[in-house]
C-alpha cells in the first residue's frame, strides 16, 4: 500500500462484507492520512444510514450513494485528484453485464470499480479486516491486482473481476463465519446470462 501511495496513481480498495469492514477506511484515514471515498447502496433504514454516514464523516471518509451517473461523476473527480476509492464488491451486480463464478456458482459481478480502474489506470488493492483475540482487528493488504487498459476492455474487466472474486473466496474460506452471507448472495441472478441466452438463475 505504501509503495502504491508513492506511485502517483489512483488507488482503488476492494473488499467484502467481511469482519468489521468499516474499520478499513478509518485506519487508512488515521494511520496513512489517506483521503477515502466509498460508494454504497443507501440503507433502507434511515437511522442506519445516518449512523454510518456520520461515522465515516468523522474520520474524513466521504460517502457516495449508488444512485445514478451524477454520483459516479463525483467519483471520477476524486480519482482525478488522486483520492482513494473503496468498494465492497461481493454483492450482486445489478446490471448483470458481467458474470463469473463464486464458490462454484454463477454470479453477476459488479464492475463499477474495475471500470474506473480501467479508465484511469488505477491500482487495485484487495484489503480485508480479520478479527483477532481480545477484541483486536488486523488490516490485511493483499498483493495489488493489475489491469491493462491497453487490452480489449470487456475481456480485461471479466479477467480482473474473476481474479478479485477468487481472492475474496479464498479469504472467506480462511474464516467463513466472518462473512456477512445473510443477504442471500446466490439467489439473485435472472434468467439472462452473459451470452444473452436464457437459463435458470
Amino acid at each position: 500500500f505504501t509503495e502504491s501511495l508513492n506511485s502517483n496513481k489512483p488507488i482503488i480498495f476492494i473488499s467484502a462484507h467481511y469482519g468489521c469492514w468499516e474499520l478499513i477506511g478509518l485506519v487508512l484515514s488515521i494511520k496513512f492520512n489517506a483521503k477515502i471515498n466509498v460508494l454504497v447502496q443507501r440503507p433502507t433504514n434511515k437511522a442506519f444510514d445516518s449512523f454510518f454516514y456520520n461515522f465515516r464523516k468523522k474520520f474524513n471518509i466521504e460517502t457516495h450513494y449508488n444512485e445514478g451517473f451524477s454520483q459516479l461523476k463525483k467519483l471520477f473527480k476524486k480519482v482525478e485528484t488522486k483520492e482513494c476509492l473503496g468498494f465492497l464488491i461481493d454483492q450482486h451486480g445489478e446490471s448483470e453485464n458481467n458474470f463469473g463464478y463464486f464458490f462454484d456458482k454463477k454470479v453477476s459481478i459488479p464492475t463499477i470499480s474495475i471500470n474506473i480502474a480501467y479508465k484511469y489506470d488505477a491500482i487495485i488493492i484487495p484489503v480485508f479486516v480479520k478479527r483477532l483475540p481480545h477484541d483486536l482487528h488486523q488490516l490485511v493488504f493483499l498483493p495489488k491486482v493489475s489491469i491493462d487498459n491497453k487490452l480489449e476492455k470487456k475481456a480485461e474487466l471479466k479477467r480482473v473481476s474473476q481474479e478479485l472474486y477468487n481472492i475474496m473466496e479464498n479469504f472467506i474460506k480462511y474464516k467463513p463465519d466472518e462473512w456477512l452471507w445473510s443477504y442471500q448472495r446466490f439467489n439473485k441472478l435472472s434468467k439472462i446470462n452473459d451470452e444473452g441466452s436464457e437459463q435458470e438463475g
